[in-house]
């Protein structure tokens, strides 16, 4: 099923609402800020865990769905979805490299999605530096617009990296217009996939 690891409990992942995290494997992108390197990059070396050892909590509002990238398994998110897990509402994460993925999630009611958009789409160099490669701007501008459509259930956000200034941050600010929009304190890995 590609899940990965599980976290019980959150306050950070969902502002205001106590969620539970699920990460799903792979991702095709190589930023070399990421936390979860392990799973996004080698998904292969992680053993897969299932849900029957999930510890569920009667305090859980949320599920956050993350990674790695979720849209690049598709089969995962869709069964985690459609099995309602206990029917509450669904966060998935997502850098927008997949718009038609995208647009499927927010066919479900239950589902929001929260992009994480690296840098200006004016500045490709610098998106490719905290990608860690040539990131397609184009299926990322697709995916911000279905997004920008959703009203709340389309959600962005942005890691404060060094490289970014608080120009960069407010352009992608007003890229996103008035969608809902958070910055993240930047932390550097404590361990990365080589």
């Amino acid at each position: 099923m590609n899940i990965k690891g599980i976290i019980p409990a959150s306050l950070l992942d969902w502002p205001g609402r106590v969620t539970a995290v699920i990460f799903l494997g792979g991702c095709s992108w190589r930023c070399p800020h990421c936390h979860n390197a392990d799973i996004a990059w080698k998904p292969e070396r992680v053993s897969d865990i299932t849900l029957d050892r999930f510890p569920w909590n009667s305090h859980i509002e949320a599920v956050t769905i993350t990674g790695g990238e979720p849209t690049e398994s598709m089969q995962a998110v869709e069964w985690l979805i459609e099995s309602s897990l206990k029917e509450v509402q669904i966060k998935v994460d997502t850098n927008g490299s997949r718009p038609d993925n995208v647009a499927a999630l927010l066919e479900y009611d239950a589902v929001h999605v929260e992009m994480d958009i690296k840098a200006p789409l004016s500045n490709p160099d610098l998106y490719a530096k905290l990608t860690g490669e040539r990131a397609d701007l184009n299926e990322v501008r697709k995916s911000i617009e279905i997004l920008k459509q959703t009203g709340p259930r389309g959600m962005f956000r942005t890691v404060a990296h060094p490289l970014l200034s608080a120009e960069d941050v407010r352009e992608i600010w007003e890229t996103v217009s008035r969608n809902p929009y958070r910055v993240l304190k930047f932390r550097e890995p404590s361990q990365s996939c080589q």
